[in-house]
């Protein structure tokens, strides 16, 4: 077994101590004072869903920051728009996930990243459709909730309807749709969407999954910028988030959710999700 150097443990050691220290110094200097209401939504596997372990993976991280951080926090759970029109309002400080649009930065400060997913095509076998790449979706129909922003490229072929956009209003409809072959494909990372599969009634054995990436899917947690502290606050949650990191919990974390669904779904015991978490 290869020996780590002293050295080397005494430079992590200090990475962490260091992490803690501003963690705590952040806690101490008055954040407490801001009343900490979150708000997320439900149908948003992995990410977050009542019906998931802890409410799902993005849900839990970030219950454990703030638990170790020894903050009184609510969760609310609420419909989607609601949510973020209360938190533009100010009525809640954060909500969670979302990723990085121009019109939602006028209202919230974002997180650092939480997590990472690789978003892919789904379509029925019996369709035979194999697209190699983005191009192949071309004049074809793709389904995505609505409210759920696209990448900047697909967002591009939308707006130009190079691709016609199906919204219904959640994941699993995008499946049903897909097995009434009123959709072609179906835009998901694998856990959310396999997930919403089996929710619909199809299996493995009815739908594929292309074996290239459409984009990277960067989710935060964001904070309403109406909100007491708000600019602390979100120092304070990034540098949570940094610790969990460094004490290996975030891993942990991600690992037994990502687990969940090798273990329902992949008969070769093949990871889910080629997720980048950090």
């Amino acid at each position: 077994m290869p020996l780590i150097s002293s050295k080397l443990l005494s430079r992590r050691a200090l990475v962490l101590g260091t992490l803690l220290v501003g963690v705590f110094a952040m806690s101490a200097g008055g954040a407490a004072e801001t009343e900490i209401r979150l708000v997320t939504g439900n149908d948003y596997a992995p990410y977050t869903d009542q019906s998931l372990p802890e409410g799902g993976l993005v849900n839990e991280l970030v219950k454990r920051i703030y638990d170790n951080l020894g903050a009184e926090y609510t969760i609310d759970w609420k419909p989607w728009r609601r949510g973020f029109q209360e938190g533009v309002t100010g009525e809640y400080l954060a909500t969670y996930p979302y990723i990085y649009n121009e019109e939602r930065n006028r209202y919230f400060l974002y997180s650092d990243v939480v997590y990472k997913s690789n978003l892919r095509l789904f379509s029925m076998i019996a369709a035979a459709l194999r697209p190699q790449g983005l191009e192949d979706a071309r004049g074809r129909r793709m389904c995505l909730p609505l409210g759920w922003a696209p990448g900047p490229k697909l967002g591009e072929l939308f707006a130009a309807s190079a691709i016609h956009r199906d919204q219904p209003p959640d994941m699993e409809t995008c499946f049903r749709l897909l097995s009434r072959g009123r959709t072609d494909f179906v835009l998901a990372n694998e856990i959310q969407g396999w997930d919403s599969a089996y929710a619909a009634g199809l299996s493995s054995e009815d739908v594929g999954v292309s074996d290239f990436n459409i984009e990277v899917n960067p989710v935060h947690v964001i904070f309403s910028r109406r909100a007491p502290n708000h600019a602390m606050e979100v120092e304070r949650f990034n540098a949570g988030l940094a610790t969990l990191k460094a004490t290996g919990e975030y891993d942990t974390i991600v690992e037994k959710h990502l687990k969940r669904l090798s273990e329902k779904r992949n008969p070769d015991g093949s990871p889910p999700d080629s997720a980048e978490t950090n």
